[in-house]
């Protein structure tokens, strides 16, 4: 038991028999002790009824404190219960997310030949995936795992640029692959000719939003190559150069 828990009950019950006897002495300290056993019984019910009037006022306070501290209690308990959900919320969003994401890249590649497929389904469907990411992304409410999201889909986006980049996929810097093999108007319009929202969303995402910084913007330019392994000769030569 807490020690200055016992000091104060006996704080407590000294206060509450001073406040019993010292009116009574006060009034009565010139009378010498009564051998009349009825004075005695006055005295005690004096002494009882106002020490147990006093006890009851202490015993209400202590069960109004008991109740408040329990309800605080029950307070944190459910505080800590709804703070675990939204945690493990967050965790299902942000895992949810990212699996979109990593299947809307998924289903642009096309396995055989490794170059992203002109194949008006498989924009729509990758489109569509990015946009439920968002959604699920946006639901995130823990801003640690907002940023751990932030991170991991910076990555997806890089696999994206580096997928939906020209040089490895030259055939993407003409039109004619987003519209489809020239021909009959009827063909065109039926066949692969890409669905202009869906090719909006994908290149969207893959690109480097304008108002997010770049993290290689932070590094110095004057910077020392001594954390540069001199095995990496090359490198750590340009890095030298200041010239260059």
């Amino acid at each position: 038991m807490d020690k200055k828990f016992i000091i104060g009950v006996f704080a407590a019950v000294a206060v509450s028999v001073a406040f019993v006897i010292v009116p009574w002495a006060y009034t009565f300290y010139n009378s010498t002790f009564s051998k009349d056993p009825a004075s005695w019984g006055v005295f005690g019910d004096y002494f009882g009824g106002v020490l147990s009037t006093i006890v009851s006022i202490f015993g209400f306070v202590a069960v109004i404190v008991t109740i408040k501290k329990q309800g605080d209690g029950i307070k944190a308990q459910l505080a800590s219960i709804e703070l675990d959900k939204e945690t493990r919320d967050d965790e299902v969003y942000n895992r949810q997310a990212l699996q979109c994401l990593e299947e809307a890249l998924v289903i642009l590649n096309d396995s055989e030949t490794g170059r992203i497929r002109s194949d008006r389904v498989a924009w729509l469907e990758s489109a569509r995936l990015i946009l439920t990411a968002k959604q699920l992304s946006a639901r995130i409410t823990s801003e640690s795992m907002r940023t751990v999201h932030s991170a991991s889909e910076k990555v997806i986006r890089s696999k994206f640029m580096a997928k939906l980049d020209q040089k490895n996929c030259p055939e993407t810097i003409q039109p004619g692959f987003f519209t489809g093999p020239s021909g009959a108007e009827h063909y065109r319009k039926v066949s692969n000719k890409l669905e202009k929202r869906s090719v909006y969303v994908v290149y969207k995402f893959a690109s480097w939003p304008r108002t997010e910084s770049d993290l290689i913007d932070d590094v110095e330019n004057d910077f020392s190559v001594d954390p540069v392994n001199q095995g990496y000769f090359g490198a750590s030569e340009y890095l030298k150069d200041k010239r260059q």
